[in-house]
């Protein structure tokens, strides 16, 4: 099995694991070839990668991850909660209280799990897609940062609610594809207080409603809505800053497409000490996985391999199958033998790209300028 972008599909190749929407029915079933129209359609879908099959790396096993049936569990809620808001601007804290106890027990339950992008389902929202990721990879770093019980619960409904305010903000505003203008930029600013309004009305812990009201706080007081900088920021909120952005810049959004995990990597790690808690992004750094299992890259010794393995440790250093060599004018030439290197004890090679099986790269070393 490899994991693979889905511009890169070719007409054959055969899905490991189903595709789903977001009411859980199969859209795409595993085991059969793709056609040219079923490749249109994941494409039109809004997936960016999919698991396919592939001769010779069929020991390497997908990442444990949160359940399909609890993320839907989570994006249902956050339809029903927007829902209720517009309507009554009425919240049920025990039943927030309850997803938020779920989601955690589920993560505990896993052993090394860690934060990875994943496309085996898609949303027609991208904001009930981005409440689910953002409240699932935030409890993965609360837990990983030995949080109480309390405090988990506590970070977890305020990722969750973090972007709650958008339910009183035009859609033709949020959703829009052009650049936004500075009175739309002004609009948009003010999420996190009226969030905050419906948070107080329905009766949330101070500690939920202050991580919700100034996520958008920066560590170098460039943020808004109070520009608080430093220890100033609630501990929560500093936490959902990070994950907020990662999750935004590598899923397509109304205004951009996504950027490839390893580019936005980059960029949370250049802000560090400025836009975000430098400890807190250290330990953001110990818990995402850049090349899940299946991902084909690029060695700097110019090898080609997928992949098998993520070490625990240190996910930035996984165990890669290596069955091809790349020359300096791109030629590929394959081994006539596979090897695993498993790059914590090669410390003089680094993965340093993403190719696809063919050995085109497809992401390397590129750098990025975003303003977010």
């Amino acid at each position: 099995m490899i994991r693979t972008r889905v511009e890169n599909l070719k007409e054959g190749d055969v899905l490991a694991y189903p595709v789903i929407d977001e009411a859980g029915r199969v859209l795409i079933g595993a085991g059969i070839p793709l056609k040219a129209i079923v490749i249109k359609r994941l494409k039109e879908l809004g997936f960016n990668y999919v698991y396919v099959e592939a001769p010779g790396f069929e020991d390497v096993e997908r990442l444990e991850m949160i359940s399909q049936n609890t993320e839907l569990e989570i994006i249902k809620t956050s339809k029903d909660v927007f829902g209720k808001i517009k309507r009554t601007q009425e919240l049920d804290p025990q039943k927030i209280q309850h997803l938020a106890v779920t989601v955690i027990n589920e993560i505990l339950s896993k052993k090394n799990i860690a934060i990875v992008i994943d496309d085996l389902m898609v949303s027609s929202d991208y904001l009930f897609r981005h409440l689910a990721r953002t409240m699932l990879f935030c409890s993965i770093l609360g837990i990983s940062m030995g949080y109480s019980e309390n405090k988990l619960r506590d970070l977890a409904k305020a990722a969750f609610l973090h972007d709650i305010g958008f339910a009183f903000i035009d859609e033709s505003i949020r959703n829009k594809k052009g650049k936004l203008s500075p009175e739309e930029i002004e609009t948009i600013k003010q999420h996190p207080k009226l969030a905050d309004v419906i948070l107080s009305k329905n009766k949330f812990s101070s500690a939920v409603r202050k991580a919700v009201l100034q996520h958008h706080e920066r560590f170098d007081g460039s943020g808004y809505p109070s520009g608080l900088k430093g220890e100033e920021i609630f501990e929560l909120a500093r936490v959902i800053a990070v994950i907020d952005v990662f999750e935004a810049m590598t899923s397509d959004t109304p205004y951009r497409k996504a950027l490839f995990p390893s580019e936005v990597y980059e960029y949370v790690m250049s802000q560090s000490g400025k836009l975000f808690d430098p400890e807190i992004v250290k330990l953001f750094s110990k818990k995402i996985i850049i090349y899940p299992t299946g991902t084909s890259v690029i060695l700097s010794n110019n090898l080609v391999g997928v992949v098998k393995s993520i070490n625990p440790s240190y996910p930035l250093r996984p165990v890669v199958k290596v069955f091809a060599k790349m020359s300096d004018d791109g030629t590929v030439t394959y081994l006539e033998r596979d090897m695993e290197i498993d790059l914590l004890k090669t410390l003089d090679v680094v993965i340093v790209g993403s190719t696809d099986l063919y050995g085109n790269i497809i992401d390397y070393e590129r750098d990025i300028s975003v303003s977010y």
